[in-house]
């Protein structure tokens, strides 16, 4: 995956790679684990990333098929810069509900952090770390 920040004073685009598996390991229940690497590169040092989330599918409710989730995840900045949001290393999670209906989706979620602040990348856009309840609507096409 390559990201690309146009806009940028300076420039931020960098590269990560990708690996993940998921698989069902009881009925309705599927475990999925990820992994993503950043290699040390002019805009980004050694980052790691290592998540993994469950989902359970709940029996259809009308014309819905709901299905809750949960996912924790773990990076770390590898050379200590504290290129990931001036901190070295963090912990991430999120638990919610997926509604589905054919090819449409909406996910009701919260997002946590264990990063304590309000942080900025140098030269890059701003994050946020606190808590958050987010929306999000999905159409997939064919």
């Amino acid at each position: 995956m390559g990201y690309l920040y146009p806009a940028a004073e300076n420039s931020f685009d960098y590269y990560e790679l990708k690996a993940g598996a998921s698989m069902e390991i009881v009925k309705n229940l599927t475990a999925a684990a990820t992994f993503w690497y950043v290699p040390d590169q002019e805009n980004a040092p050694d980052v790691w990333t290592i998540e993994g989330g469950l989902t359970y599918t709940l029996a259809t409710v009308g014309i819905f098929e709901p299905s809750v989730s949960g996912l924790i995840g773990y990076t770390e900045d590898s050379d200590g810069t504290g290129w990931l949001y001036g901190q070295n290393s963090y912990t991430y999670w999120n638990a919610g509900l997926t509604l589905a209906v054919e090819k449409f989706a909406m996910d009701f979620r919260y997002w946590d952090t264990d990063a304590d602040q309000e942080l900025a990348l140098t030269s890059g856009p701003q994050y946020r770390t606190d808590e958050r309840f987010v929306f999000t609507a999905k159409v997939t096409l064919p």
